[in-house]
């Protein structure tokens, strides 16, 4: 029986890993033609206050649902310091946005074989993920620090 499930587990994985990046890398090379061609010209500015309400305003759903997971799950992560604690829940936050390990490894190859040199495809990478990492951490160290226990 774990031998069927182990297999079907890694089925689903090949599956739908397949079916995701497949589709993620035709839609958007296909439209990225569409949308450099609907913004040419525009010029982008500093958020309006309405961009930010909305921010935020959205941005409740998203943190409301980790809060949750984070509340129902806290008790399977077996380390007593809530420094580490945060940071593992920040890790597992960033990578199930692809956001720790394959994005930065992407940009770095991209970047790479686009023609940057050097270092400047790491500096690109570290400013371009910075602001992820950031919110990933503190809003880490908020779960672990605020959400009470089960």
């Amino acid at each position: 029986m774990r031998y069927k499930n182990s297999l079907q587990i890694a089925f689903c994985l090949i599956i739908t890993t397949m079916l995701a990046l497949t589709s993620h890398i035709y839609i958007s090379e296909g439209v990225k033609p569409v949308l450099e061609a609907m913004t040419q010209g525009l010029h982008q500015g500093s958020y309006s206050p309405f961009i930010i309400i909305a921010a935020y305003g959205t941005a409740f759903i998203t943190v409301g649902l980790i809060v949750f997971l984070y509340y129902h799950t806290q008790h399977l992560l077996p380390i007593k310091s809530n420094f580490l604690k945060a940071l593992i829940v920040a890790c597992i936050l960033l990578e199930l946005k692809g956001n720790l390990i394959r994005q930065p490894l992407m940009d770095l190859l991209v970047n790479y074989s686009f023609g940057m040199q050097g270092l400047q495809p790491f500096a690109f990478v570290g400013l371009n993920m910075l602001d992820k990492w950031v919110s990933a951490y503190l809003l880490a160290i908020g779960l672990v620090y605020l959400c009470p226990k089960k």
